[in-house]
């Protein structure tokens, strides 16, 4: 998408609501395109002591240091991604927001190229440094080429993901079917700290990594060059990067007091069928949509103090927001402490039963697992969110583990 379709798409109207109008503003802004993806940046935040809320309204909350804003743009056509994303980067610029990261999925899913070029439009003094490797779940960049579990991109599931499929793991090329930006590869730090000296405001730098020890590097060569830029990366990235910046951090992690927990899988991922599978005979009770009418399966959620909701994966559609509503009356059945939640439609569906769109950040379970809270019908709600792909075969049964460690 072009720099002129934005501009007609701002001064046409698209614009957020008189909630993003700002007085005051956070420090930082991370803009992501789908639920879980948002809480995984706040987790990594809030680990870096940044006291650190999570939107689902597009608006911009005052209270917190850092804000990190779902837009849902995963699944909207490249054009409305872009317009989505220009209308709050415009609004962050107005606001005088000095840092920015755009959050992007790691296995390069959704609408990344006409974001960056919205964000270029917005911010055109600046250039974009963009991160796309998270070592930890296993996804590196090699001469801006991503693989995944060792493998390219094209030859793993996410692309044959029936909602959302994502097969292109060139990153440049990538960028190139819907960026007008001119796009460097920098093989490391030593590269990114020369393209930073000299590349054009209104390009590119993807920057390889295959460790954690190589994304350090990464962000200490963006702290150190003084130049304002947007970043953009996964949730591997964030904390390395907001690690250096000069930013408050006054974050003070809450107690948290979990006994009953529910989980809700709807995603389609063979590893969170798998994680749901392995888990079922050790004490958490499974159901399956369309396994019971559904005032039986409320039922017998609340019976157990470990339960679990899940995708056979033959579903029909609307999944997600079913899911949601039977969390819901769940909850109503018998008071809850933690939602554990896989799969970023169905952590958005179940946010939106509850009515709930703002949660605090309160770190990580897991690696790519982070914990937020929020006051549900009076008490702390925990939720315990991952994105579909993520984790091994064991994954639900160490976050039960863990959480049981916090009666």
């Amino acid at each position: 998408m072009g720099t002129d379709a934005i501009s007609r798409g701002t001064a046409s109207g698209f614009q957020h609501p008189p909630s993003a109008k700002l007085r005051l503003s956070p420090f930082l802004l991370a803009i992501a395109d789908d639920a879980t993806g948002a809480l995984e940046v706040g987790g990594q935040l809030a680990i870096q002591g940044i006291r650190s809320h999570v939107t689902t309204t597009g608006g911009l909350d005052l209270a917190a240091d850092a804000l990190v804003v779902d837009l849902e743009t995963r699944h909207l056509a490249a054009a409305e991604a872009g317009l989505s994303v220009a209308s709050l980067a415009l609004v962050a610029r107005a606001g005088g927001i000095p840092h920015l990261y755009k959050k992007t999925d790691s296995t390069l899913r959704g609408n990344i190229a006409s974001e960056f070029q919205a964000l270029l439009h917005a911010f055109p003094e600046r250039l974009l440094v963009y991160v796309p490797a998270y070592p930890k779940m296993k996804r590196t960049v090699v001469g801006g080429e991503l693989y995944v579990d060792g493998k390219p991109l094209a030859e793993t599931a996410t692309a044959a993901d029936r909602l959302n499929p994502s097969s292109e793991g060139n990153v440049p090329a990538l960028l190139a079917a819907g960026c007008s930006a001119p796009v460097s590869v920098a093989g490391n730090a030593c590269e990114l700290r020369v393209l930073l000296g000299d590349c054009a405001p209104g390009s590119v730098i993807v920057c390889d990594g295959t460790s954690d020890d190589h994304l350090r590097e990464t962000a200490a060569a963006i702290a150190e060059a003084g130049r304002p830029a947007i970043v953009a990366g996964t949730g591997g990235f964030v904390g390395h990067w907001a690690a250096r910046l000069p930013v408050p951090r006054r974050y003070v992690a809450p107690r948290l007091r979990i006994g009953r927990c529910l989980v809700a899988s709807g995603s389609l991922h063979p590893a969170s069928r798998e994680q749901i599978r392995r888990a079922a005979p050790a004490a958490i009770h499974t159901l399956y949509l369309d396994q019971q009418p559904d005032q039986e399966t409320v039922q017998a959620l609340a019976e157990h103090d470990w339960a679990a909701l899940a995708t056979p994966g033959d579903c029909p559609g609307g999944v997600s927001a079913r899911m949601g509503a039977l969390v819901r009356e769940a909850l109503a059945a018998r008071a809850t402490d933690c939602l554990v939640i896989f799969g970023g439609d169905t952590a958005l569906a179940v946010l939106a039963a509850l009515g709930v769109t703002t949660v605090e950040s309160a770190g990580e379970l897991l690696p790519g697992i982070p914990i937020s809270t929020t006051t549900y019908a009076g008490r702390q709600l925990v939720f315990v969110t991952k994105a579909g792909g993520f984790g091994g075969e064991d994954t639900l049964l160490v976050i039960k583990e863990l959480l049981e460690k916090k009666r």
